[in-house]
């Protein structure tokens, strides 16, 4: 399958870096535009953006239950589904979820393809309960 080469992908960097040289807004290009939303879509709560209340993963919530078998399945399911309904840009290959049991923590590994490459690459998100 031929892999369209005139597909680029920019999103402007939202920690508002300053560029050194041109001084404006720095950019993430491709995979690491892609990586980008990747986590913000995973880090972002339900009914958190306006009129998108179904936008995020509400993953943070889950950090409270009982770990158990159970809720790294819940996890992956919804990571999967809000990958495959707000972020285009990927074919999503495989979602691996870990929980860290003695520090509280959730990694969630994303593997996916970006639609103008032909490489994986991978993205992981760390999530812990804060005190």
């Amino acid at each position: 399958m031929p892999v369209p080469k005139s597909v680029f992908y920019k999103d402007f960097d939202i920690l508002f870096e300053k560029h050194p040289v041109t001084r404006k807004i720095s950019t993430l290009h491709n995979n690491e535009a892609v990586k980008r939303a990747l986590k913000n879509l995973v880090l972002t709560n339900k009914f958190e953006r306006a009129y998108s209340p179904d936008f995020g993963c509400d993953i943070k919530k889950r950090l409270f239950e009982p770990m158990d078998g159970t809720v790294a399945d819940d996890i992956a399911n919804d990571v999967e589904f809000a990958v495959a309904n707000y972020e285009p840009r990927v074919k999503l290959i495989e979602v691996n979820v870990k929980e860290l049991r003695d520090t509280n923590r959730i990694e969630v590994t994303i593997v996916f393809r970006p639609i103008n490459q032909n490489a994986i690459d991978s993205v992981s998100v760390f999530i812990e309960r804060v005190r």
